[in-house]
């Protein structure tokens, strides 16, 4: 639709699973291929169908409902089917069906959005604009990452995390960035304020502008650029939750309320967070955040904490 409609920001995330009937033959340990012979199947008119073309799916059998599809798979007619998580749980609960009949490989996320025609928002022009500004105030709550998913991000993601907190570059330009982050008493907030204003106009204030240009940001900046397809944000913070670095404008300054800020509190060099996912306004991306502490190897001590923000669409693929 983006060839003759405008998107708004996402109103929601799908969970995109290829389903298959647990008794069949070979492993599922690989998603059925393009080219590969077995059959596939989606709900007509969906945008799973619609995906599988776009990817090089040939023969598409495409059914008028979920409880068809999931009889077809069932039945043997269809092998995999590609459906939402949620409306294949539903319906498969509703068709009496039980959880241990099927097999379940995670595919993708799917952000939904809401497309408004070219013609239509030519005479509206401030529609989207003002429809996005009211989406931001209906944040629903975080999802909750599964426990496969938490699991790959500790294994794979993590480790990765770490190392490029211990980067000495890394540990040398945040130490400088320290030395240029003193204010006076009680100008955080005052400066996370002005932030935050600035910030929902698409503005860097003054004081983010000064963090943009100074040295760790333009090395967050070669970190994330490095790794686009897995990781959409990356920002520092000091031992107060004041931003140090970010490789783009971070939504606001002070990291003080937030429970990342537990990493630098309790004092723990192995200790990280890992966060739900949300939907991040400044990356328009559906992000699940890491934040690892950032060490001073000569005294041992934490001197600031690092936050990834993985692009679950890329990062929780199986072959990320």
């Amino acid at each position: 639709m983006d060839e003759y409609a405008d998107p708004t920001l996402p109103l929601a995330l799908e969970k995109w699973v290829w389903i298959s009937a647990a008794g069949q033959q070979g492993s599922f340990a690989a998603i059925p291929a393009p080219d590969s012979l077995l059959s596939v199947g989606a709900i007509l008119g969906s945008n799973e169908a619609e995906w599988l073309a776009e990817q090089g799916y040939h023969e598409i059998a495409k059914v008028p409902s979920i409880n068809s599809l999931i009889s077809q798979v069932l039945a043997g007619r269809v092998e995999y089917a590609l459906v939402d998580k949620q409306t294949f749980e539903a319906a498969r609960d509703d068709m009496g069906h039980h959880e241990t009949q099927f097999n379940i490989q995670f595919e993708r996320y799917a952000p939904l959005v809401v497309y408004f025609g070219r013609e239509y928002t030519r005479r509206n022009p401030y529609l989207i604009a003002a429809l996005n500004t009211a989406l931001r105030t209906c944040e629903t709550l975080p999802m909750r990452l599964e426990d496969w998913e938490r699991d790959l991000i500790t294994r794979q993601q993590l480790p990765m995390i770490r190392t490029m907190a211990g980067n000495p570059k890394l540990i040398a330009a945040v130490r400088s960035a320290l030395d240029m982050a003193d204010m006076r008493s009680g100008a955080l907030a005052d400066l996370d304020r002005e932030w935050r204003r600035e910030s929902e106009l698409g503005v860097a204030s003054a004081k983010a502008t000064e963090i943009l240009e100074n040295p760790l940001s333009g090395m967050l900046r070669s970190f994330q650029e490095d790794d686009a397809d897995n990781i959409a944000e990356i920002f520092v913070f000091n031992t107060k939750g004041a931003v140090i670095g970010m490789n783009r404008l971070t939504s606001d300054f002070d990291q003080s309320d937030e429970p990342k800020f537990k990493v630098v509190i309790r004092q723990d060099p192995d200790l990280s967070q890992i966060a739900d996912i949300y939907f991040d306004g400044s990356t328009r991306t559906f992000l699940s955040q890491v934040t690892v502490p950032v060490v001073d190897p000569d005294t041992g001590n934490i001197i600031a904490a690092m936050t990834v923000g993985l692009d679950v669409s890329g990062a929780l693929r199986p072959d990320s």
